[in-house]
Order: structure tokens, then sequence, then C-alpha cells
């Protein structure tokens, strides 16, 4: 696995912590871990929340009020 290097502030007894419970050998690994597992939590809670906008009808109804204006302001003059 590739790594780069980083740097975070962390609370004291988090480091603490993660010295006596972890093992300064190990502390890379394990904060890579649980960040990443957090970040999918974060991503399976945003597809959720992605998924049930797309089934909101007044979602939908703003969407496709927004569709109509997509070409607002781009006359033929325009070559952008």
């Amino acid at each position: 696995m590739r790594t780069v290097n980083r740097t975070y502030s962390i609370a004291r007894d988090v480091d603490h912590d993660l010295h006596v419970l972890v093992g300064k050998r190990n502390i890379s690994r394990f904060v890579s871990e649980s960040v990443r597992m957090r970040l999918d939590t974060l991503g399976d809670k945003l597809a959720k929340q992605y998924a049930e906008a797309n089934e909101d009808e007044g979602q939908i109804e703003a969407m496709k009020d927004w569709e109509c204006t997509i070409a607002d302001g781009l006359g033929e003059d325009n070559d952008w």
C-alpha cells in the first residue's frame, strides 16, 4: 500500500491511548483502518441520502424546475 505523510493534531489522551493500546509500531495502520471505516460509513450515509432525495416528490419537482434554466443566458452569439 502506498502511503503519504501528513501532520495532524490529536488530543493528548487519544495519543496516549494509541501508544498504550495499539503500540507505536501499529499506529499508522490502526489510524488508516479506523479512518477508512468511518469514511465508508459516511459514504454509505451520503448514498442513502441521495437515494432518498431522488424519491422525494418535492426534490424531483425542484430538479425539473432547475433543468429548464440550464441554457439561461446562452445565446447564439456566445461561443462559450
